[in-house]
């Protein structure tokens, strides 16, 4: 009699790592001692998992499920075999929370920090989760969440979350401080027309100068402190080329914000004598960490003895609300025959914002008659060239003068709004003459 015994044969049931929400992996077991080419699935084995007597799909909850895996179905007729179970491991989803960035100007109110989630799974939202979220930023804030850090960018980092299935990452989000918008105006009785002395120990220098100014925090209803407004820089920037004045202005005078009214400070700035004669842009800027702002005027030195025409004030601009800044110089070259100066035009709206700068870099033409100037010359208008302008002066003496504008564009066209006959000069004067 011959007896055959069956083969022994071990299915030990891999261990498995699979997410929460994702796919379920196949199943698949270590065999040892198959014989005669045997396989296991051709013997009718099998895998499966349950989780707590269910089995396994993509909603099984995270956690570790010892002797989840077992395998069972192999023919016995020619094996012995012995079944090891495995363990079935189920890894939390990431759920990825990501602040919301934010921008807001220094002094405002933060609106509240929220975030956006990537990550859920199987249809799910933010109502699995347990916890509050709680967001912070690394930017300085009030009692009453008012932002009082300088302007650059600042983290934001949330935490307070947790849900059974899901593991929170936490990235990082970003305030963007920015600079706050002040209302810079320089002071209409700043100097405009400044002429060489003519006597005295500066004789032919032209004096020392004084500039004001008031800066304010633009009304908004949530204010800073307007004593950070620093520094205030006054630039003389010649026309048409040259070397630029710069002086750092001092604060004369400060007022504090209120709970419902914005601070001001008054700067005064000083220009030493001896500022070459020509027409000036000039320029007030808020500079640091903390405001930003400008304003624009203009500014005429003349040498009366040089013969032509010099003009300096402020107009009323016809047929709109504009105050506009007027500055020009012009004289003859030796000879006579040609002319040379420049000329700036900036209007501002009633809010005191600028409207156009219009920039005479050459003088074409120039003449006199009587206290009448006329001259000619091409312009820029707001930085676009091949404009053509003719300006019209009148010296009146103490009676009040007067002050005439013409603009076309490149195909001799009047720009409407920047031509108009004369008006009174407020603010400064016209001189023609010798």
């Amino acid at each position: 009699t011959l007896t055959v015994d069956p083969a022994s044969l071990n299915v030990i049931a891999n261990n498995a790592t699979m997410t929460y929400g994702g796919a379920v992996p196949t199943f698949d077991p270590t065999v040892t001692d198959l014989v005669d080419g045997d396989t296991f699935s051709a013997l009718g084995g099998m895998c499966s998992a349950q989780a707590n007597d269910v089995l396994v799909t993509s909603a099984t909850p995270a956690g570790t499920y010892p002797a989840a895996i077992n395998c069972t179905g192999v023919d016995t007729a020619n094996y012995t075999v012995t079944y090891t179970p495995g363990t079935l491991t189920v890894d939390p989803a990431i759920l990825t929370v990501t602040p919301d960035d934010q921008t807001v100007q220094y002094s405002d109110l933060l609106q509240p920090l929220t975030a956006s989630y990537s990550g859920f799974v199987l249809g799910q939202d933010q109502s699995v989760l347990n916890g509050a979220l709680s967001c912070t930023t690394a930017a300085d804030l009030s009692g009453s969440g008012q932002v009082l850090s300088k302007a650059g960018t600042y983290s934001i980092d949330c935490s307070g979350l947790s849900a059974e299935n899901y593991q929170a990452s936490y990235q990082p989000g970003t305030l963007t401080v920015m600079l706050e918008d002040t209302a810079a105006r320089l002071s209409q009785n700043n100097p405009h027309s400044v002429r060489v002395d003519t006597s005295g120990s500066n004789k032919d220098k032209v004096p020392a100068m004084a500039f004001t100014a008031r800066i304010a925090e633009v009304s908004d209803d949530s204010y800073g402190d307007i004593s950070l407004a620093t520094p205030v820089t006054l630039i003389l920037s010649p026309v048409g080329g040259g070397s630029a004045i710069s002086s750092t202005c001092t604060v004369i005078r400060l007022q504090p914000a209120t709970s419902t009214s914005p601070g001001f400070e008054m700067v005064s700035c000083s220009v030493q004598e001896g500022t070459p004669i020509g027409i000036y842009e000039v320029a007030l800027i808020v500079g640091g960490s903390y405001y930003q702002g400008s304003d624009t005027s203009v500014l005429t030195v003349y040498d009366p003895s040089a013969g032509g025409s010099n003009g300096a004030g402020t107009i009323i601009q016809p047929g709109t609300a504009y105050a506009a800044d007027i500055a020009y110089s012009a004289s003859y070259l030796k000879g006579g025959k040609r002319v040379q100066g420049k000329f700036l035009y900036v209007s501002r709206d009633a809010d005191g914002n600028v409207v156009h700068i219009l920039k005479g870099n050459v003088m074409s033409a120039m003449a006199i008659s009587g206290a009448t100037a006329k001259i000619t010359g091409k312009a820029t208008l707001d930085g676009v060239g091949n404009y053509s302008y003719i300006v019209t002066g009148i010296d009146n003496g103490t009676s009040g003068d007067q002050f005439g504008l013409q603009v076309m564009d490149s195909s001799g066209s009047p720009v409407s709004d920047l031509s108009f006959g004369l008006v009174d000069v407020d603010n400064g004067n016209i001189f023609v003459g010798n």
